[in-house]
C-alpha cells in the first residue's frame, strides 16, 4: 500500500514538472513574440515618419522651386520675345506637358519716341501659354508719366495677339523706364521723350514717313475689312454645307480667324511689317478654305441608314395605310350586313303576298 501511494506521488510530481516546463516555453515564446511584433511596428512607424517627411520635404522644395521660377518669369524684362521660364519650370519639375500655365509676351511698345505732353502708348501682346485668359488690364507707370485711360482685353486665346492703347501725360523729357504690370507678369520698356522745342528734329521729313505709312496701314485696314466680310460669308457657306450632310470633317477655320484678329492687332500698334505678315497668311488661309468648302462633297448614305433616317415617315405611311385598310374592310363588312338586312326584308314580302291567295281560297 505504501508502494502505491509512493509511486502516486512519483507520477504526480513528474506531470506537475512538465507543465510546469510546457508553460515556462509558451511563456518564453509569447514574450519573443511579443517583442517581433513591438520592433515591427516600431519599424513600420519609422518608415512611415521617412516617407511622410520626405514627402513635405519635397512638396516644400516643389513649392519653393515653382515660387521662385514664377518670381522669375515676373520679373524678368521683355525684349520683345517670348518668355520660356513657363517651359523651364516644367523640365525642372518634370510635370505634365497637359499642366495649364499661364504665360504672356510683351511684343511691342509703340512708339518708343514720343513728345513731351499728352500722348498715346501701345502695347502689343501675346497669350504665350495655354489657358485663355479673361479681362485682361494693364498698368503702366514712369517718372514723371501720369495715366488717363487704358482699354480692356475682354477675351485672349492662346496664341492669340492683343494690345492696349494706353492714354497719359509725360511731364518728364529723357529716356525714361516704364514699368507694365499685367496680371502677375511684370515688364519693362525704354522710351525716349522729347521736348519738340528743344530738340532739332526733321519734323518735315517725320511727317513725311507718318503719311506714307498711314497710308500704306489705310490700304491694309480696307483689306481686312473686306476679307472680314468674305470670312463672316465662307462661315455661312461651311454651316450650310455641314447641315446639309456634306463632308466638311477636314475644314477647320480657326486658323483664318487668327490670322485676321492678328493682323488687326498689329494694325492698332501701326506695325505695318507684322500687319502684312498676318494678312498674307490670312489671305492664303481664306483661299484655302474657301476651295476645301466649295469642292466638299455630299455623303452618300446606305439604304440601311435612310430608312433609319426616315423612320418617322415611313412609319407614319405604313400607319396611315393600315387605317386605311381597316377602315375599308369595316365599311365592306357594313355594307354586306346591309344587303342582307334588305334581302330578308324582301323575302318577308314575297312569303306575305303568297301566302295571302291560298287562305282566300281555303275560306272560299
Amino acid at each position: 500500500m505504501n508502494s502505491i501511494k509512493k509511486s502516486l506521488l512519483i507520477i504526480i510530481i513528474l506531470l506537475l514538472s512538465i507543465s510546469f516546463v510546457f508553460a515556462e516555453e509558451n511563456i518564453t515564446n509569447t514574450t519573443n513574440q511579443n517583442m517581433n511584433n513591438q520592433s515591427e511596428n516600431s519599424s513600420n512607424n519609422n518608415s512611415n515618419n521617412f516617407q511622410n517627411s520626405s514627402f513635405i520635404t519635397g512638396f516644400a522644395v516643389l513649392e519653393q522651386n515653382k515660387s521662385s521660377n514664377n518670381t522669375m518669369q515676373n520679373n524678368s524684362p521683355s525684349n520683345g520675345t517670348k518668355n520660356d521660364n513657363n517651359t523651364l519650370t516644367n523640365n525642372s519639375l518634370d510635370t505634365s506637358s497637359l499642366q495649364l500655365q499661364e504665360n504672356i509676351s510683351l511684343l511691342k511698345v509703340f512708339p518708343d519716341f514720343i513728345k513731351l505732353g499728352d500722348a498715346q502708348i501701345n502695347l502689343q501682346i501675346e497669350n504665350a501659354g495655354n489657358t485663355t485668359f479673361k479681362n485682361l488690364e494693364a498698368v503702366v507707370t514712369a517718372a514723371g508719366f501720369s495715366t488717363y485711360e487704358i482699354n480692356t482685353i475682354d477675351t485672349l486665346q492662346q496664341k492669340e495677339k492683343g494690345y492696349f492703347i494706353v492714354s497719359g501725360e509725360f511731364k518728364k523729357t529723357g529716356n525714361l523706364p516704364l514699368k507694365i504690370k499685367i496680371k502677375d507678369f511684370i515688364f519693362y520698356s525704354n522710351i525716349t521723350v522729347y521736348d519738340p522745342f528743344y530738340v532739332a528734329i526733321d519734323i518735315e521729313k517725320e511727317k513725311q514717313k507718318e503719311e506714307e505709312k498711314k497710308k500704306k496701314l489705310d490700304e491694309l485696314q480696307s483689306k481686312i475689312a473686306l476679307l472680314q466680310t468674305n470670312f463672316s460669308q465662307l462661315e455661312q457657306q461651311f454651316d450650310q454645307k455641314k447641315n446639309n450632310d456634306f463632308d466638311v470633317s477636314s475644314i477647320s477655320l480657326q486658323d483664318l480667324k487668327t490670322y485676321i484678329r492678328n493682323t488687326q492687332a498689329s494694325l492698332a500698334v501701326q506695325d505695318e511689317k507684322e500687319s502684312n505678315v498676318n494678312y498674307v497668311l490670312a489671305e492664303n488661309e481664306f483661299a484655302y478654305q474657301k476651295g476645301k468648302i466649295e469642292s466638299a462633297q455630299e455623303i452618300k448614305k446606305s439604304f440601311k441608314q435612310t430608312m433609319i433616317d426616315n423612320a418617322i415617315l415611313i412609319s407614319t405611311i405604313v400607319g396611315g395605310l393600315v387605317a386605311l385598310i381597316t377602315l375599308v374592310e369595316i365599311l365592306r363588312r357594313q355594307k354586306e350586313k346591309v344587303h342582307e338586312k334588305i334581302k330578308n326584308i324582301n323575302l318577308k314580302k314575297e312569303t306575305q303576298i303568297i301566302t295571302n291567295p291560298v287562305q282566300e281560297n281555303s275560306e272560299k
